[in-house]
Order: structure tokens, then sequence, then C-alpha cells
């Protein structure tokens, strides 16, 4: 008999990789060949189970900073043959960083864009981004700013795009974008499909596990619409905490399931 080991990590206890090597040891003390396969939904553990699945790959570790914009590190993967990164956003931007004073209306993803403009300076040109286990709702905001987008509000100031900021910006600017950015594609992996705003949406599905006050949970929705709004008009955009809205309409951008895609890799 031959098996295959798949299993997800226990969070806070066992990473995938971990759970298959103690099933495989019980299973060759019977007799019982295995295949290990690391699985991951996207969120922490994306990047380990890529690598541990998907040969010549390294983990880089860099500099980056975390919700409250405190300087931190994050590791994430880079396949140097295949200029490809994969980065969780959980890494910098994740939910482990959330307290009960440090919400959405006061964060977002400009660690997870300083860990993508690395990856980009090193020379990847495709980033499969995991987007399982954020901290925030900023309709990947912060992203961009890191990738040198600048938004501006209607009087005028220069807006760092925390939650509280998205209903305020008026105008975003791309003059200063990253070069080397025309040149990369998206994959954005994630295991839900709801829409970015209403009642399926992004706030109101996923704002509280992060923080989002519930009086301001639909004030917030109101405010990534805005947001779509002011960045493309219409955007048919996505996921747990509203990333990438502007991404996939500046560049390639395509969603897989990520169970799917962490499993084929």
């Amino acid at each position: 008999m031959h098996a295959l080991i798949a299993i997800d990590s226990f969070k806070n206890s066992i990473t995938s990789i971990q759970a298959n090597r103690i099933v495989a040891k019980r299973f060759a003390a019977h007799g019982i060949t295995a295949t290990q396969v690391a699985i991951a939904d996207g969120g922490e553990g994306t990047v380990a189970a890529w690598l541990a699945n998907h040969a010549g790959g390294q983990a880089i570790t860099a500099s980056t900073v975390d919700l409250a914009q405190r300087s931190v590190t994050a590791t994430y993967g880079y396949f140097a043959t295949e200029k490809m990164a994969v980065i969780e956003v959980a890494a910098a931007s994740g939910i482990q960083f959330v307290t009960t004073t440090l919400t959405p209306l006061a964060t977002n993803t400009y660690g997870t864009g300083l860990l993508i403009k690395d990856a980009i300076e090193r020379g990847a040109r495709q980033i499969i981004l995991g987007l399982g286990g954020s901290g925030t709702v900023d309709g990947g905001a912060g992203i961009l700013r890191a990738l040198g987008y600048r938004f501006w509000a209607a009087d005028g100031q220069e807006l760092s795009m925390t939650g509280a900021d998205l209903s305020r910006v008026t105008k975003i600017d791309d003059r200063h974008v990253l070069p080397q950015l025309a040149e990369v594609s998206f994959i954005s992996a994630a295991d839900v499909t709801n829409p970015l705003t209403g009642p399926n949406g992004a706030a109101k599905i996923f704002g509280p596990q992060k923080g989002l006050p519930v009086a301001q949970i639909q004030v917030h929705d109101a405010a990534l619409a805005h947001y779509m709004t002011v960045a493309a008009g219409a955007v048919s955009a996505t996921k747990a905490m509203g990333l990438p809205v502007v991404l996939g309409l500046h560049y390639v951008t395509f969603y897989t399931p990520a169970f799917a895609l962490v499993f084929n890799c």
C-alpha cells in the first residue's frame, strides 16, 4: 500500500510539513510507504509549503513593517530561475499583529508591499500573493503605496492609506511607481470568493475578525466602494481583505484557489 499525505497546518500548533511527517512515520512503522505534500490555504504556511513542494527556491528574509508600521522581518520564497516569488500577506500584515486598539481603521498592507518591492528588485517577475490570514481591510492600498503610488485627499493632503483614509482619497498618482512593476504579473491565492463590497464583502464578512468595530462595518464598506471608484471606476476585486483592487487593473492578475495552487506547485 502507498499513501498520499497532505495535511493542512494546525494553527499555533504544528505546520503542514510537521503533520505530514508524523503521519508518515506511523505509516512507515506499519510498512506503508507514503508521498508527502505540504498544503496551505493562502495564509500562514503557504511559503513553507511552496518551498517544500517546488524545487529551486530559497527562503528570503527581508526587513519590512507590521500593521502598526513597526520594524519587523518577514520571509518569502524566491525562485530565481523562474523569476517568481511567493509572498504571504500574513507575514507582514497578518492578523497576529491585531490588538484591541489596533483596528483596520489604523492599519494597512504597506509591509506586504515592501516585501513585494524587495522581490521585484531581486528579479521576480511573477508574484504569487497568498491572501489568507491578513489583519486589515485596506483594499490593497498599502501595498500600492509601498510600490510607489501616492494618494491624495481633496484638500491636497497626502494620505498614508490606512483604513480611515479610504473614504478621503480623491486622486491616485502613479508617476513614481516602481518602473519594473510594468513587467510583473500577479497571482492572488485565497480560498474565499467574496466580493470586495456589499452584504458578503470584505468589511462585512472579514472585518470583525480583524478588529473592525461593528459600528464601522457599513461605513468601511462604503469607504472601500469609494476607494474602488476612485481607483478604477469599476472593479471585479477580491477576497478576505479586499486585495488586490488596483493591481488587477494595471497589471496581469489572476485569482486561483490557494489549496489547488499549492497542492499542484
